[in-house]
């Protein structure tokens, strides 16, 4: 079978990177000319559902690539100086093929990677009550005062005056050094007046990223933090439930 990707830069900056970040394995789903992939952290606080429209797959009606590295998937796509490119999926490998490379890039067997356990419509079906926009460069600047704190991986989200805040700290512990910053002047929804602590790693994750404005959405009632990025074909979202306080 041919698996036809019609840039293959973007797919290995705007999807399979940030995939490499939450999990070193990964179920990549082929399917209706688009490719997708739910993965989890080890300490489950972060799910990331990655998708783009960037993929033909023949005739296929679904087609799983259970991938045992991510980063050395990147690294063998990395060799290809061509964008638009052709692989053949064989039983157990994906093969690539030119003039001047040539290589095989094994696949493990279905059920060897455990998949997230979650369902892709109830993901897309479920509803928030606060939704605010966040620049890259402003998740920039937060990123960099996170050297200040070393001693904490929670990021508190609360709003106030018509804005919304973030506080670098752990509350549950005494004499910790703590950084407040401004992330919206504005937002929609309900206030947070009690504020809601959420795994880091979900700020360090998307700061990477070369969108220029991300959108929050926040589930006050349940804790659940999700972050939409949309770059052109490509779509992540990340997921996170709140922490204890």
């Amino acid at each position: 079978m041919q698996l036809t990707f019609n840039n293959k830069s973007h797919l290995c900056n705007k999807f399979l990177a940030p995939i490499s970040r939450i999990s070193d394995m990964a179920i990549l789903t082929i399917e209706d000319g688009k490719i997708y992939s739910i993965n989890k952290t080890a300490d489950n606080n972060i799910v990331l559902l990655a998708r783009c429209g960037d993929v033909a797959a023949g005739d296929a009606a679904r087609v799983n690539l259970n991938i045992p590295d991510v980063k050395k998937f990147i690294k063998a796509f990395d060799v290809i100086t061509d964008e638009n490119i052709s692989v053949t999926l064989n039983s157990n490998n994906v093969e690539y093929r030119s003039p001047q490379i040539k290589f095989k890039f094994h696949l493990l067997e279905d059920g060897i990677i455990a998949p997230a356990g979650l369902n892709l419509q109830k993901i897309e079906k479920f509803e928030y009550d606060v939704h605010f926009r966040v620049s890259t460069a402003q998740l920039s600047s937060v990123l960099r005062s996170s050297t200040f704190i070393t001693e904490s991986n929670k990021i508190y989200f609360y709003t106030e005056d018509g804005r919304v805040c973030c506080e670098l700290t752990d509350k549950s512990r005494h004499n910790l050094d703590s950084f407040t910053n401004q992330l919206a002047d504005r937002y929609n929804g309900n206030e947070i007046i009690k504020p809601m602590p959420f795994a880091f790693d979900v700020v360090r994750s998307i700061s990477t990223l070369k969108a220029t404005e991300v959108d929050f959405h926040i589930n006050t009632s349940r804790g659940i933090l999700c972050v939409d990025v949309e770059d052109g074909d490509y779509q992540l979202k990340y997921i996170s439930t709140a922490m204890v306080a």
